[in-house]
């Protein structure tokens, strides 16, 4: 599935589908953003202690691909604490949009 069928289906999901797409585009990328940083504190916060030294210089090389693989090593609910928080954020866009209209 390609990208802008990705973004349709989230556009969708979220009730945005009539906006333009460059908007459709917008919403889902910030609000994706939002979800990973907000993921982000709450799986540091589950790391070990001692791991988080390491974890730092992962990071500070900027290589997501091996922080992710780091995180997803040593905190066996990375993935499901992912997708809860991107559920999360979707559905308090989607109180606020039905509060809004």
């Amino acid at each position: 599935m390609d990208t802008n069928n990705s973004i349709t289906l989230v556009a969708k999901d979220l009730g945005i589908e009539n906006l333009p797409i460059d908007a459709q585009k917008e919403i889902v990328t910030t609000l994706g953003e939002v979800a990973l940083k907000n993921a982000l504190v709450e799986i540091i916060g589950k790391l070990p202690e001692e791991l988080l030294p390491e974890f730092e210089k992962i990071s500070g090389e900027g290589d997501v691909e091996k922080a992710r693989y780091f995180l997803r090593k040593n905190i066996p609910q990375y993935d499901q604490l992912m997708k809860n928080e991107v559920k999360k954020v979707a559905e308090d866009f989607k109180r606020i949009q039905k509060a809004n209209s």
